[in-house]
Parts: structure tokens; sequence; C-alpha cells
């Protein structure tokens, strides 16, 4: 049979572990501009992060979205055009791909993992510095893993006082907060114009080859007017 050059080929596997997942359709065939939805039902229940990948032949996953807890969908830089959905339901998570193109081309990976605190040494600020309502402030990150500063895939979660659950921050949606890479190893979030609102424990953390290994957390308490209070800055190493 000729071979349509409109016709994409998507390889899915939905995990490493076949006894987690039953994902139908281990090979799907598209055209371009068709949609296409990957489908995955988790059978397994004792996770609390699933994160799909797409991989290209001969190079490392790539982060495409993440769930944390089976809350809102996260989408990564470069994949938040809107072409990508993720439906979850009870004991699913499908991924879909609206409108392809010949870069939808790749192996998707969806994995269910578990956060890992790291056992590094936790730092402190060298000095303590008031944070207070409307100021700017910067959480900073540290990070060495096997001695290699290679850049890793590094998110920012922040605990929100009384909850039981972090939450992802997308700092490509929500203005309030920036993120930036400094220096080598050097990870920093910046909130604008502090509210009652972003008070609570801020935690970094790494993707190192599908397991996410996160940072003790910092904790930011806002004080009220006129009352001095301070922040803890606790760095992954």
């Amino acid at each position: 049979m000729p071979i349509n050059s409109n016709n994409i080929f998507l390889l899915v596997a939905c995990c490493f572990t076949a006894q987690t997942i039953n994902q139908p359709k281990p090979v799907q065939q598209a055209k371009i501009g068709d949609s296409v939805t990957i489908q995955c039902y988790v059978l397994k229940k004792d996770f609390n992060l699933i994160v799909w990948y797409k991989q290209l032949l001969g190079k490392k996953p790539q982060p495409i979205a993440m769930s944390y807890y089976r809350n809102n969908v996260h989408f990564l830089k470069g994949f938040d055009d809107g072409r990508l959905g993720v439906t979850m339901g009870n004991g699913t998570c499908h991924l879909n791909i609206f409108l392809m193109t010949q870069e939808d081309v790749a192996l998707r990976v969806i994995k269910l993992t578990a956060l890992y605190f790291s056992s590094g040494t936790i730092l402190q600020q060298p000095d303590l510095e008031p944070v207070h309502l409307s100021d700017n402030i910067t959480l900073q990150c540290t990070i060495r893993f096997m001695d290699d500063c290679a850049k890793p895939n590094v998110y920012w979660l922040k605990q929100s006082s009384g909850e039981s659950r972090a939450r992802i921050i997308d700092g490509n949606k929500d203005a309030h907060f920036i993120m930036a890479a400094t220096q080598m190893c050097v990870y920093n979030i910046t909130m604008r114009i502090l509210t009652i609102s972003d008070t609570g424990t801020y935690y970094c953390a790494m993707d190192v080859d599908g397991e996410i290994i996160i940072g003790h957390g910092t904790k930011l308490t806002i004080a009220d007017t006129g009352v001095t209070n301070n922040y803890y800055n606790h760095q992954t190493t």
C-alpha cells in the first residue's frame, strides 16, 4: 500500500508498568489536520502525579502536561497553545491532540509517579527580611544533582495554609509570578505586589528521568500592617 505523506502514525505508551495502565491503542494513525484522542485508563490509585511526555526518536522524553492529585492540568511551555488537551475522569486520563501537524509524530508517554522529597542540605537566607503586603519578593532554589547542573525541568508548587495539597504554579498564564534561571543551578520565582493569598509554602521541584524530586519548601508569611514577619528559604542541593 503506498504511503500517504499526509498520514501520521502515533506510537503511544501510556506507562512503563502495564499493571497500572490500560492503553487500548498502542499505535494510532491520523491525517494532518485531524484531531486524535490517545486513551489511557488508570488502574493504579496510590500515586499523586500524572505526567504526559513527548519523545522523539533518539531524544529524552519531554514533559507536555502534568496533573497533581488529578487537579487542573498544567501544560508546559511550548505545549500551551491550545492544540493539546487532557480529559481527566474516574480512572481515565486521555490526551487530545487538535489539528495535528507533522511535529506531532512522536512517542507519547504517560507516567504515574510520586513526589520524592530530596535529602539534600536545607539552607536559610543569611539575613531575614520582613515581608509586607504590596511588597515584591523573590524565592530562590539551588539544585545540584549528581554533580551536574545540566538544565533540568524545574517547577514551582504552592501549598496554601489549611490545604492538604499543593498546586502547580503556571508562570506562563499568571503574571503575578515571574520564574527565571538566574545562573547555573539557581532558579528564582518572583511575586509582585504581595497579597494575603500569597501566604503559604512554596516548593521547588525537578523532573529527573521521569521521577519528580521536590525540595523541603519555603514558608512565606505576610505580616499585618506595621508588624514585621519573615520568610525562610529552603534550598534543594
